[in-house]
């Protein structure tokens, strides 16, 4: 399956700011379908302090999201 579900959120974080909810599951970042799988190799690719846009299934409904990366995000 695709997609990746958040377990959670750092408060005051780039995610958190962004409007990322835990139970919301992460599907694409910048169009390029994530899992599990290939997370952490498309992380390294776009590096730090970048802008992204996510796309992700929130309360039951795609909805895309724009926040910029941090220097350490933990996983």
């Amino acid at each position: 399956e695709q997609g990746i579900l958040v377990s959670r959120v750092v408060p005051t974080g780039p995610a958190d700011s962004a409007g990322i909810k835990p139970s919301d599951i992460i599907l694409s970042i910048n169009d390029e379908i994530i899992s599990p799988q290939n997370l952490d190799q498309k992380m390294n690719d776009i590096g730090a302090e970048t802008i992204v846009t996510i796309e992700v299934i929130q309360d039951g409904l795609p909805k895309r999201i724009q926040l910029k990366l941090a220097t350490n995000a933990p996983r």
